[in-house]
């Protein structure tokens, strides 16, 4: 359970107790059914929530088959948020923060919102751009209720996304979509017939994906460079094979083996888009300018002094390896 820090008020509060307090919650399947003690690993993609970027406590709630109830202490962190590289999709990703924070801001996020609209040639001339920033801004000043402020925080959130990702979102909120989905039957002995459509759904998925990628990486072909190591390097049919092999596994009756490859296939895709073109956070020193040689020594030595808008790609060989530095694997896409 995941709930603002700070958000909870003493009980004679009169505004704790108008406002029910809200919360994030995130079912955690696992490895099996009747179990004493479980260890497993569950991916949940919050970068979208509007809370991301902001300070938030959590705990882990337990229950058993009586019902009965354990928590265990809280842990307040900030809550990971994606890196926009894009400056307009980062300027709106800006303003959908600040109706987070605080909903009576609408009137000055519309406005910002509308000035944002005034410069499409800054969003590439994009009609889908123009057409949701515009309907977020009249929303916003015909009222902040929460139904209001909810719908326009997603309509931000799926704009910013088409600036800075274009396709390549969608095919990544399928994919992450549906290796939940598959990983959610399995913890929970799903049918034959359920695990195997969900198995089918994922490979198009991955499919759509890497194809997605490719077309990425043919914008930005400096950033296909492969690392020195061949033997840290993984393909995109290396990943379609691990995914081969868990349905192999989940046909034979082997669902916790099958649960296990998944979490392997879904931790190395998460460590690709980490070190996607475009997904370094900002200020790395590998975002500064292509100048001089000088300019470069000088942003290495000094990373704030890197351009906070600039768009140059990352260091190849920087993006090749930066996985192999967290898993030991980097990836690289054949066609």
């Amino acid at each position: 359970m995941i709930r603002r820090a700070g958000d909870k008020s003493e009980a004679g509060d009169k505004a704790a107790q108008d406002k029910p307090e809200e919360a994030i919650e995130l079912e955690l399947p696992l490895p099996g059914l009747h179990l004493k003690d479980a260890q497993a690993t569950s991916y949940h993609d919050l970068s979208p929530h509007p809370w991301a970027g902001l300070p938030v406590e959590i705990r882990l709630v337990a229950t058993d088959a009586l019902g009965q109830t354990g928590e265990s202490a809280p842990v307040q962190l900030v809550l990971p948020e994606r890196t926009f590289n894009h400056p307009i999709a980062r300027a709106i990703i800006d303003q959908r923060k600040e109706l987070a924070k605080d909903p009576g801001s609408a009137a000055a996020v519309a406005e910002i919102l509308g000035d944002l609209n005034k410069r499409p040639v800054l969003y590439r001339d994009d009609t889908a751009v123009f057409l949701a920033l515009h309907l977020a801004e009249l929303r916003l000043t015909r009222g902040n209720d929460k139904d209001t402020i909810s719908g326009v925080e997603q309509t931000l959130w799926d704009t910013a996304l088409r600036i800075e990702d274009g396709r390549m979102a969608l095919a990544e909120q399928d994919l992450r979509r549906l290796q939940q989905q598959l990983q959610d039957a399995l913890a929970k002995n799903a049918p034959d017939a359920e695990i195997e459509r969900l198995m089918s759904e994922l490979r198009q998925a991955l499919d759509r994906y890497l194809q997605s990628l490719a077309e990425e990486l043919q914008r930005h072909p400096e950033s296909a460079m492969q690392p020195a190591d061949p033997s840290k390097v993984i393909t995109g049919r290396d990943l379609q094979r691990m995914l081969d092999r868990a349905r192999d596994m989940a046909r034979s009756g082997a669902r916790d083996q099958a649960r296990e490859m998944l979490s392997q296939l879904q931790n190395m895709l998460e460590n690709l888009r980490a070190a996607r073109p475009g997904q370094q956070p900002r200020g790395d020193n590998h975002r500064a300018s292509k100048g001089s040689n000088r300019d470069s020594r000088t942003a290495r030595r000094n990373p704030a002094s890197s351009p906070a808008t600039s768009r140059t790609p990352p260091s190849p060989a920087r993006w090749a390896t930066r996985p192999a530095s967290r898993k030991a694997c980097a990836v690289r896409w054949e066609t």
